[in-house]
């Protein structure tokens, strides 16, 4: 007689399979809460990664301009008159420095803050 691995022959599903269920339903609920904050992070990261290796670095104003462009666009919670830092050497090297944080809900009424930070050199 072959053993299945979601039940046997009376339709009962062995207790390694519920486990199993639960983790995948967990990991799935944990992606669609946090995938996007993520997804926000990334597509920011690269668009700041993007001024610091151009060749001719733009001007502040310039830069500005594009970083609002992204979080209006993905409604990320940066504040970019104040969160947003771009400093220039003397060597003409900038650094481009956002910082933000995420509250998200989880039920239960528990919450996790979620920091961000992205910090790019040329």
């Amino acid at each position: 007689m072959r053993r299945s691995i979601i039940g046997n022959e009376r339709g009962r599903i062995s207790l390694g399979t519920w486990v199993l269920f639960l983790v995948v339903a967990v990991l799935v609920y944990l992606g669609v809460k946090i995938g996007p904050y993520w997804i926000d992070y990334y597509m920011l990261k690269d668009k700041i990664g993007n001024f610091t290796k151009m060749t001719h670095t733009p001007p502040d104003e310039e830069i500005i301009s594009g970083v609002k462009s992204i979080v209006d666009e993905r409604k990320i919670p940066l504040d970019v008159d104040n969160n947003l830092v771009i400093t220039r050497d003397d060597d003409k090297l900038v650094s481009i420095r956002a910082e933000w944080t995420v509250t998200v809900e989880f039920p239960g009424g528990n919450t996790r803050d979620l920091s961000f930070v992205i910090d790019a050199q040329k």
